[in-house]
């Protein structure tokens, strides 16, 4: 096996047990986030797309070793990219949607109420919408470069990004009781649009 094989297929190894670090975030986020809509809806809400593309990064692991291992650079460069792209496109995939198909949806409805207490947040809840817009079109247009394996589109970065926008709007739901009670409103019908368009 050539070394420079070697080099990639440490990197690629790297940066599949960094993927495993926040496929645990993304657990420990469901868990937080829709335990309660699981039991309301009778379903198992789970982030399919950065599990399926994880496996399929790892479906490319062992023809990658084996094209080092034969000297076969077009075949390793191939399962290479394979490899980058799932992982790269699970974590974005699962940002987007959360971002764009949970927050902002609800986020929307509640603005939309016009209740005293929105009146009276509205300019807060209007910044949250528009921050988390803003991050998932910067993602977009991120997504369509080409990243290095262990950058993850810099993935960690966007991570604590929308968690930034998430908090503030949970800290305006722990303020406000209408607030809140208009979120759980809201919430399973949004969970279950995302769980039977996803298959989450």
């Amino acid at each position: 096996m050539k070394q420079e094989h070697q080099d990639v297929l440490d990197k690629v190894a790297e940066g599949i047990f960094n993927y495993v670090f926040y496929l645990k975030i993304i657990e420990d986020f469901f868990k937080t986030e829709f335990s309660k809509f699981s039991k309301v809806l009778n379903v198992k809400v789970t982030a399919l797309s950065p599990l399926i593309n994880f496996r399929e990064a790892l479906f490319h692991y062992k023809p990658m070793y084996e094209a080092a291992c034969n000297n076969d650079n077009d075949s390793f460069i191939m399962h290479h990219a394979c490899i980058i792209d799932h992982l790269n496109r699970g974590l974005k995939d699962f940002l987007v949607d959360i971002c764009f198909n949970y927050f902002v949806v609800i986020l929307h409805k509640i603005i939309h109420t016009n209740t005293p207490v929105v009146k009276e947040n509205k300019v807060d809840l209007r910044n949250i919408y528009h921050d988390l817009k803003n991050i998932v079109a910067k993602i977009r247009i991120e997504g369509q470069g080409v990243h290095h394996i262990n950058s993850n589109l810099d993935i960690g970065k966007w991570f604590k990004i929308i968690i930034i926008p998430i908090q503030k709007f949970r800290n305006l739901l722990a303020i406000h009781n209408s607030l809140m009670l208009l979120y759980e409103r809201y919430a399973p019908e949004v969970v279950e649009k995302m769980v039977k368009r996803n298959r989450m």
